[in-house]
């Protein structure tokens, strides 16, 4: 399930880019941290350790605010 929800970052995104919401630099952005998020998704797969679920925890904690960051900074040169 982790690798699922993981892979829906990479692509889930990229609807604000579509609805207008967002511009490419977000569709980029958000793609470039998914693509992190899932790779810490894919070593906890593998080596299945607390070290592992951790890194992965704590990335999602960086994740959001960064992901909202990249949200607001691209709507406002949206907005000009």
């Amino acid at each position: 399930m982790i690798n699922l929800y993981c892979l829906a970052l990479i692509a889930v995104p990229f609807g604000a880019t579509f609805l207008g919401l967002a511009g490419w630099s977000f569709a980029i952005g958000s793609t470039v941290l998914g693509c992190g998020q899932a790779a810490l998704g894919f070593a906890l797969w593998r080596r299945r350790g607390a070290a592992d679920a951790r890194r992965l925890f704590l990335a999602t904690l960086a994740y959001l605010p960064l992901l909202l960051g990249l949200l607001v900074t691209d709507h406002r040169m949206l907005m000009g």
